[in-house]
């Protein structure tokens, strides 16, 4: 389940909750926090050094030619499939580095994502290089994107 709050383009708020994983996870201004199951609240952060070699995330049912070729000409790294708004969510605490992806989304699919992500730290950028923003009603589809776990890696992998 996925609920943005967009204001001038951005996400201000976001909450996503995986109902299978009981993982509730939200991002604000206020920062960004996690409750699983029947554990605590407690803050994320994504902030830190990428690991060596990276994980980077990728859809499990929307891998396209275009992502593959891109991974393809990235140095070593490490590739795992997951599903859904979770790519952002596993940035966003620091399971995994980046998540890239170049087939069409909807602002639905990734608005609450980047809320939660950008708040732990995080960044969106379209492969033009500039922050993801949501237009309607011109469109809600979003253009190809990396999101990742700071805003100097997003940078970097769209060289």
């Amino acid at each position: 389940m996925n609920i943005a709050l967009v204001e001038g383009g951005y996400p201000r708020i976001g909450i996503v909750y995986a109902p299978s994983r009981r993982w509730l996870v939200v991002g604000s201004q206020l920062g960004a926090y996690e409750k699983r199951a029947d554990g605590p609240m407690r803050r994320i952060s994504c902030a830190g050094c990428p690991r060596v070699p990276p994980v980077v995330l990728v859809s499990r049912s929307h891998l396209d030619s275009a992502t593959l070729a891109i991974l393809s000409k990235l140095p070593n790294h490490v590739e795992r499939q997951v599903g859904s708004s979770l790519k952002f969510l596993l940035v966003a605490v620091g399971d995994a580095d980046a998540y890239l992806r170049l087939s069409p989304t909807m602002a639905w699919d990734t608005a609450a994502g980047q809320a939660v992500l950008e708040a732990a730290g995080g960044a969106v950028l379209t492969v033009q290089g500039s922050r993801l923003q949501y237009q309607p009603p011109i469109s809600l589809r979003n253009p190809g994107f990396v999101a990742a776990s700071g805003l100097q890696l997003a940078e970097s992998w769209l060289q």
